[in-house]
This record gives C-alpha cells, structure tokens and sequence, in this order.
C-alpha cells in the first residue's frame, strides 16, 4: 500500500507504507532495550488520519522500562515531517513470549 506524503501540480507523491513503518521502528529502537522484539503496523485513511499500532515482544522473567510518553512524541515528529499530518492514534500493545 502506498501512502500520499505530498500533493501539488505535479501530481501526487506517494511513499510505501513499508518505509514508514521503518521510520517508526527506527525511532523506537533508539529508545528501547535492543532485547525487547518490536513490530510496527501503520494504517492511513484519507478521512479519518493516521493510525499506529507498536508491538513490544516481551519476556515474562526480565524486568523493561518503556516511556510511552517519549515515543509517542518521536513518532508524532516523525510523521509530521514525512506526511505533514499528526496521527490520530498511537497504540501499544504488550506481548508476552
């Protein structure tokens, strides 16, 4: 799926929803344990915005530390700057191995 990042006189510049997910998963790697597996699924709709889901695959026996909070305004300046639109909603989800 491709997402429209820029629109003008040229056309439409579209950008595969792949690199955005990359993008995100890049900002959440320099913020989490590099033991902690992490999966980033992104959903675009013209209508309703930008929608974000990160999953966090955890081990039951070690301790973690995530600020929610922290990643939340990386991927919010992450998305703003590639598809000048804030996401409407950015999910975690915690899974235990």
């Amino acid at each position: 799926m491709y997402i429209p990042i820029e629109r003008n006189n040229r056309g439409i510049l579209m950008v595969d929803k792949e690199v955005i997910n990359n993008l995100i998963l890049f900002g959440v790697g320099t913020q989490i344990d590099r033991e902690i597996g992490c999966k980033v699924k992104t959903w675009y709709h013209q209508e309703n915005g930008f929608f974000a889901l990160i999953e966090f695959y955890i081990d039951a026996k070690k301790d973690f530390n995530i600020n929610e909070r922290e990643l939340s305004i990386t991927i919010n300046e992450a998305i703003e700057q590639t598809l000048n639109t804030k996401p409407k909603n950015i999910s975690f989800a915690y899974i235990h191995k």
